[in-house]
């Protein structure tokens, strides 16, 4: 993961960062499809999230996706 500035940890948690650029995940079998929908659509509600690379651990692939436009 890559941040802009300082970390900023939402409220009461130490593991939800609230100012991701770059989220990067390696995915298995068994997390492909969570990480690939599920977690993304959590991880586009972050205002400053820029890029996704899904990696996959069995095979030389990596999906890359990156925001294009800010909804208004």
């Amino acid at each position: 993961m890559v941040t802009s500035g300082e970390l900023q940890l939402q409220t009461g948690r130490k593991d939800a960062i609230l100012n991701a650029l770059i989220i990067a995940e390696v995915w298995s079998k068994f997390t492909r499809n969570y990480d690939k929908y599920e977690k993304f659509a959590a991880y586009r509600t972050i205002p400053t999230f820029q890029a996704y690379l899904l990696i996959d651990q069995y095979t030389m692939q990596v999906e890359q996706y990156y925001k294009t436009a800010h909804k208004q």
